[in-house]
């Protein structure tokens, strides 16, 4: 069975054990390895509130020393306290404007480009004049076992994606090895990238696939769309105002591209069940015109015409979960323009009610959905771009949702993702942040609360990240887009 990322969303009867555990599934509903946000949600139909989510510059050469430094700023953030205006369109992790991306463009051969670990003194342990591993510097790779943060981690790898703008990111075992692999929507180019995973965290170049010309595609998620238990690939093209599928062969390949058409500036995609059929369905968010599109498939493969319903104002994100616990997936998106987050709840027969908004600080952007406090209900996390802040709701149990709680992470932050990336059990956030070309690490203390943020540094602008264990030791790594690369950062919790 081929393996897309995904979460489990809570109450998972027949899906699996509750999000906060960041355990991934297969899109059959068993227990496997895979990773944790970006966010397409998916719930086998049959469960009352089990769901599940699946997802996440300039043009360089592929022997340039791109990539990022690993380290971190013990006790702060790199630059939390700045504000910043949103000056790209795109978005990350989301949203990107789209819930997983923001802009950026890539270069040419698939090969990896050298990166540093930033230790500078010579010690053998790779810390900074300390002899108990418990400071870090930005630039310097975080030892393992250092208090107080517990983040342990591998130097970071970065390869060539060989297109323009690298941007939103999904991963999957598109080939059916046991192996995640990573596809990018490139929207410089207009073109998804496909990136082999070699079991080690590293990533092969293996091909583009041509979109529509003009599509920019800025969110792109991997999940079985027909059936036939091969892994498909669908982008939002934000100035094709579509959604581009691309239908998965058995051998791994991606072909038959096919288009749902949906109004102006489409910006971030989902799948999952929306209504009771057992076939998985398409939400996108269409930020020009203030909607979510809801594409349900029709049983034969292909989606029946989109139904719009009316959102906050520029929605640029599109999350599923089963927030309210009852039988349907719920949407949650965000409004870049509104300062809010709207909570449609689902029928489970396809349609969606009218949005609860909730503020959040100056421009959300992305968005993503766990069980943050270990309370058993799915709780919400957004970033906001022109804040250096990501807010936090508290799900009350029944949908609703407490005012926002925030941390300061680094600027613009164009990406979020939901995981334990620590292994301590308790559900942290990640940011690719595209103002301070950075990775926001904000470890969960598994009441809702988090620790201060912990900073990887990139030398190109971060523009969406993911989190998937992509070596197969049951914890959860960094993968990530950046300027023209596609990096990777591998986990070493002790």
């Amino acid at each position: 069975m081929r393996r897309a990322l995904a979460y489990l969303t809570l109450g998972c009867a027949a899906a699996g054990c509750p999000l906060e555990q960041a355990t991934p599934v297969d899109t059959d509903g068993s227990t496997g390895t895979g990773d944790s946000t970006s966010m397409t949600t998916m719930a086998p139909p049959t469960t009352s509130d089990s769901s599940t989510s699946a997802d996440s510059g300039s043009s360089s050469g592929n022997d340039t020393t791109v990539g990022v430094t690993v380290g971190m700023t013990t006790g702060s953030t790199t630059d939390g306290e700045t504000d910043s205006v949103d000056s790209t369109d795109s978005t990350s992790t989301g949203t990107t404007d789209e819930t997983t991306g923001t802009t950026t463009d890539s270069s040419s051969t698939g090969g990896s480009t050298e990166t540093t670990d930033g230790t500078t003194d010579g010690t053998t342990d790779g810390t900074t004049g300390t002899t108990d591993g418990t400071t870090g510097t930005t630039g310097e790779m975080f030892p393992c076992g250092g208090a107080p943060l517990m983040l342990c981690h591998d130097a970071a790898n970065t390869y060539d994606p060989m297109c323009s703008n690298p941007y939103a990111l999904a991963v999957g075992d598109l080939d059916g090895d046991d192996l995640l692999d990573v596809v990018v929507a490139c929207d410089g180019s207009d073109d998804v990238t496909v990136m082999i995973g070699n079991g080690d965290g590293s990533l092969t170049f293996d091909a583009n696939i041509a979109l529509a010309s003009g599509a920019r595609p800025v969110d792109i998620i991997m999940v079985d769309l027909d059936g036939d238990d091969d892994l498909d690939v669908a982008t939002a093209n934000r100035d094709g105002d579509s959604v581009s599928i691309l239908y998965g062969a058995d051998d791994g390949s991606l072909g038959m591209l096919t288009q749902l058409n949906t109004g102006d500036r489409t910006q971030g995609l989902a799948a999952g069940f929306m209504d009771d059929d057992a076939e998985i369905d398409i939400v996108a968010a269409v930020r020009d015109q203030n909607n979510l599109s809801v594409f349900l498939a029709d049983g034969v493969g292909g989606f029946a015409a989109e139904v719009q319903y009316g959102t906050v104002n520029q929605p640029e994100t599109v999350v599923l979960g089963d927030f309210d616990g009852v039988v349907g997936l719920d949407v949650v998106t965000a409004g870049v323009s509104a300062d809010d987050i709207a909570v449609h709840f689902g029928d489970n027969m396809g349609m969606l009610g009218t949005d609860t908004q909730y503020v959040t600080q100056d421009a959300p952007h992305e968005a993503a959905a766990a069980d943050f406090d270990g309370d058993m209900d799915v709780d919400v996390v957004v970033g906001n771009r022109n804040s250096a802040s990501v807010s936090y709701f508290e799900n009350n149990g029944d949908g609703t949702f407490q005012s926002q709680q925030l941390s300061a992470v680094g600027t613009q932050p164009n990406w979020i993702a939901a995981g334990d990336v620590n292994g301590d059990g308790d559900v942290d956030v990640v940011t690719a942040n595209s103002g301070s070309n950075n990775l926001s690490v904000l470890l969960g203390l598994g009441d809702g609360t988090f620790d201060t943020a912990v900073s990887l540094d990139a030398t190109g602008t971060a523009l969406a990240v993911t989190l998937a264990d992509m070596n197969d030791d049951g914890i959860v790594d960094f993968v990530f887009t950046e300027s023209s690369t596609v990096g990777t950062i591998v986990s070493n919790p002790m």
